[in-house]
């Protein structure tokens, strides 16, 4: 067994599948689950680690909380995140009271806040949505109206998250006197003591959990001004950037963007996500008698998840809460994921602070994980300082597996995955799960397994590589260059039979650029002799055109790898690819030409490539069909993807440095957040955990060889 791995017992037997949830489905509690499904009234905290039972135990505390205490089902609110965990809770606790107790209302925090707006009359009644184009296009028009035109869609997606950051963080522009001040300012909304009512099912608006989940980019949660900033200095809150003018221009107006944004989307009658939730605080701030109708309606308020609620969230729920603060929250600090857009930790020991008086509870039991898994993952997380200490026991009696594999190249990591998968029954790949810290890792393994033929389902929106603009140029110049390739030539050498494509050729032609213009093809004719044809007065298009055909002669004698070598180094396409991009960005084209490249490296004719490409692309399209979670075959799923989910085997390959924690966690706040994450994957193991990595591991694996389980 080689340095830095950590190896436990397999399991031997075949286990039986038991309750995952304390006390069995008709089971008694634990203790402390007890204690909070009985708690009568004023606010709890409960800390309920990895599979510690949290549904179980508020489906519980809803029943006796109409059973022993006489509470209206219709005065109780349940919030959590997801549409699908709201209608899971929902279902769950209907089967549980034989639907008796319909009246409780479930729903995540937009459709409740949504729900709120139409019914107190907000905008008359009529709320809209902008689509992800009208958001996209409002910016635009503001930041022309400040003369900033270079702009990329990495860029405008960095803005859409550092406003929905703002937003959640409290940070509006406040009028005052018809005059909008130029700052950002907090607006403490503060509820106002008050009594309790009536309610029915939160209807509207649903966030699927995925927008904030997709694409996870952190930035420093510390819910301040931008102010402006000369050119290359720091802008503290807003994400490192290098020198590009227009950027740095774009930074520097940040808080008068912001605001003139907000202005518009108000103009033009359109809320996001992040609208619902401030307007609904605002609403409730100033309109007492919106404000106590709301406080009369729901007695008792039950939140899930609290670790990820943005603190602009929890001011609006504390609205709602009070005058008797009958306020449940469960969650655990260890598993908040969600920083880029608010959310941390320390939400939970604020909730303390505010409510002095509240009880604090901690479900210590997992009754998910085996014993050397729950070590593990509490060998890993302790590491953070930002948490409340916790003793988390494994109620499962097997050890359980959890090996830790090095590999010297990623090749080797990949091969040995696929192999472990290809060999197991069809039942244990549907028990197992390959979790991935980015998109781009499941975009690559999903790839690797419809090459090995492996049957396996995403719960995640995948994007097809194949899809990218680069690889259809690839595709595009090997076409056309196998087309060209097996032309007849005169005895000048120059292609007089069949030519490629024509859309194939309209793509490639200046790319790079070779001065080709649109018009030399009006004739329907692009092969070499008919554009040197047209070219005849002009001896340095002739140059350029005799450099281009070459080219393309070299490239169709290559295999397919070795021809996108050659066109990416001996052509310039490369240069081109990076001409005017951002250092960052000008990586990402690098490596994503490389990724696309590297598939091809096993195949020795276009024909062939384009085979493969086809299959993925049907297995793809077939994965996008089947209904999230019901696809059969190994779950490819990423890490923020993974909350909530169990398999009985989990995959965490590519555990690498500067992969996990990621290039951009630098402050310690971002490396505990990373951290979580690998915290929250690892969880999701039942009885089998394997990690590997390629080279140089993940410094969070470093204590393992220090400290082996």
């Amino acid at each position: 067994m080689g340095k830095g791995q950590v190896s436990f017992p397999e399991k031997v037997s075949e286990q039986t599948q038991e309750c995952r949830e304390a006390g069995g489905v008709a089971g008694q509690p634990a203790p402390a689950q007890a204690l909070a499904i009985e708690h009568a009234s004023g606010p709890i905290q409960v800390l309920a680690g990895p599979g510690s039972g949290k549904t179980y135990l508020t489906i519980r505390r809803i029943r006796h909380l109409i059973c022993h205490h006489g509470i209206s089902p219709d005065k109780i609110l349940v919030i959590t995140f997801t549409k699908a965990a709201a209608l899971e809770m929902e279902e769950r606790f209907f089967k549980l009271t034989d639907r008796q107790y319909t009246g409780v209302t479930f729903g995540t925090f937009h459709a409740v806040y949504f729900r709120i707006l139409r019914q107190s009359g907000y905008g008359g009644g009529r709320l809209a949505l902008a689509s992800a184009a009208e958001k996209r296009n409002c910016l635009g028009h503001v930041l022309k109206m400040h003369g900033i035109m270079d702009t990329d869609n990495e860029l405008l997606g960095t803005v859409f998250k550092e406003i929905s950051r703002q937003k959640n963080n409290g940070m509006v522009f406040k009028e005052t006197g018809g005059q909008k001040n130029s700052g950002m300012v907090f607006k403490e909304t503060s509820g106002q003591k008050n009594n309790g009512g009536n309610g029915n099912h939160a209807t509207g608006t649903e966030d699927n959990g995925q927008d904030y989940g997709k694409h996870a980019q952190k930035a420093e949660d510390n819910g301040q001004s931008h102010g402006n900033t000369q050119s290359g200095g720091s802008r503290k809150g807003v994400p490192a950037m290098d020198g590009n003018e227009a950027e740095e221009k774009l930074w520097r107006l940040f808080p008068v963007i912001f605001r003139e944004y907000c202005s518009l989307m108000e103009e033009m009658g359109k809320l996001d996500f992040d609208d619902m939730i401030y307007l609904c605080g605002r609403m409730l701030a100033e309109h007492k008698g919106i404000r106590e109708y709301w406080q009369n309606t729901f007695s008792h308020i039950l939140v899930d998840e609290f670790q990820d609620i943005s603190p602009l969230q929890y001011q609006v729920i504390k609205q709602l809460a009070t005058p008797e603060d009958n306020l449940f929250v469960v969650g655990d600090d260890d598993q908040s994921i969600y920083g880029f857009r608010g959310a941390g930790p320390g939400i939970m020991r604020r909730f303390m602070e505010d409510y002095p008086e509240a009880l604090q509870l901690t479900l210590d039991k997992n009754y998910r994980s085996a014993q050397h898994i729950v070590r593990a993952s509490l060998l890993l997380i302790a590491k953070n300082k930002n948490r409340f200490a916790k003793e988390i026991r494994a109620e499962r009696k097997e050890n359980g597996c959890v090996v830790l594999r090095p590999f010297k190249e990623k090749e080797d990591e990949e091969r040995h995955l696929a192999g472990i998968l290809k060999n197991m029954s069809r039942e244990e790949q549907g028990n197992t799960a390959v979790i991935c810290r980015t998109n781009a890792q499941l975009s690559a393994f999903s790839r690797l397994l419809a090459q090995e033929n492996i049957p396996f389902c995403c719960r995640e929106r995948i994007d097809n590589l194949f899809s990218d603009e680069t690889a259809k140029d690839f595709l595009a110049y090997l076409q056309y260059a196998a087309d060209t390739c097996g032309d007849i030539h005169n005895s000048d050498g120059i292609h007089t039979a069949r030519a490629g494509a024509r859309r194939d050729f309209l793509r490639i032609m200046n790319r790079p650029c070779r001065y080709i213009q649109r018009c030399a093809l009006d004739g329907g004719d692009c092969s070499e002799r008919a554009l040197r044809e047209f070219y005849r007065q002009k001896p340095y298009m002739q140059d350029i055109l005799g450099r281009f055909f070459a080219d393309l002669k070299k490239i169709a004698k290559l295999r397919p790898y070795l021809a996108i070598d050659y066109l990416r180094k001996r052509t310039g396409y490369d240069s081109y690819l990076c001409e005017g991009k951002r250092a960052e960005e000008r990586q990402k084209l690098l490596e994503k030409a490389s990724e696309i490249q590297q598939t091809a490296a096993k195949c020795r004719t276009l024909k062939e490539w384009l085979e493969g490409i086809a299959i993925y692309t049907e297995k793809l399209e077939e994965n996008a069909a089947v209904e999230k979670g019901t696809g059969k075959g190994v779950q490819l799923v990423t890490m923020h993807g993974s909350k909530g989910l169990e398999y009985d085997t989990v995959f965490l390959p590519q555990i690498c440095a500067r992969l996990i924690p990621g290039r951009k966690a630098h402050t310690e706040e971002e490396l505990e957040e990373e951290r979580r994450i690998f915290y929250v994957a690892m969880t999701r193991a039942k009885y089998r955990l394997e990690i590997s990595y390629h080279k140089e591991p993940s410094p969070f694996l470093d204590k393992w060889d220090l400290e082996p389980v």
